[in-house]
């Protein structure tokens, strides 16, 4: 796709979302299921649900919570807008054991894990945890061939194929007295097939993180 024209695309999507967002009256969901944790809480049990669902209102401060409408929102255009079979939204923030961590905060799919911890141990196994630690987009459309060439990869679902995880960067033109740029979470998308994100598909999550990149700069 030439540069001009995927600006192009960019810009257009970038505008639709913010329509979608001014229109919508998101449906909130404040608790959903998640898998049991494995030995050490390093993988989940794939089909295995955890009888006590995750809360959000009992886990986020007000401000957080209320993000949640417009966090929704975004996850509901993807939704609109993608064939991808599973989207989540996760936000940077500090848990009561003082640890930084990725929360998910919205998501459409199979129950997955609510929480990723944000460590150098935890990012050599899963893609949040490195794209939330060190700000690198990864887009993998084969995962059995990044595997294959030595990739380490966190399971949550044996059927995924591709995925795409990309950070959201705090925007670089903010004008706040400490401009520098800072990774406030990341989106996730996951297909059941390979080769599912393509540079058109691609533009709706750079759509997306601009947009989440700019309301969640403070």
């Amino acid at each position: 796709m030439a540069k001009g024209v995927k600006l192009k695309l960019s810009e257009s999507l970038y505008n639709e979302l913010t329509d979608w967002c001014l229109q919508k009256q998101p449906e909130l969901r404040l608790e959903f299921s998640v898998p049991v944790l494995g030995e050490g809480g390093t993988c989940s049990l794939f089909g295995e649900l955890d009888p006590v669902p995750f809360n959000l209102s009992q886990t986020l401060s007000q401000a957080q919570l209320a993000l949640l409408p417009m966090l929704q929102n975004v996850t509901d255009w993807v939704l609109h807008n993608t064939n991808v079979d599973w989207f989540g939204i996760y936000l940077k923030r500090i848990n009561n054991e003082g640890d930084a961590i990725l929360t998910k905060m919205s998501y459409f799919g199979v129950p997955s894990r609510a929480e990723f911890p944000l460590s150098e141990e935890f990012s050599t196994l899963s893609n949040n945890s490195y794209v939330g630690l060190y700000g690198e987009k990864r887009t993998i459309n084969n995962v059995e061939q990044y595997r294959q060439a030595g990739g380490e990869y966190y399971t949550c679902d044996p059927k995924v194929k591709s995925e795409l995880c990309w950070p959201i960067i705090s925007n670089k033109n903010n004008t706040s007295s400490d401009p520098q740029e800072e990774i406030l979470g990341i989106i996730d998308a996951e297909c059941f097939e390979n080769d599912r994100f393509d540079e058109k598909t691609q533009a709706i999550f750079e759509a997306a993180c601009q947009f989440l990149s700019e309301k969640l700069t403070h």
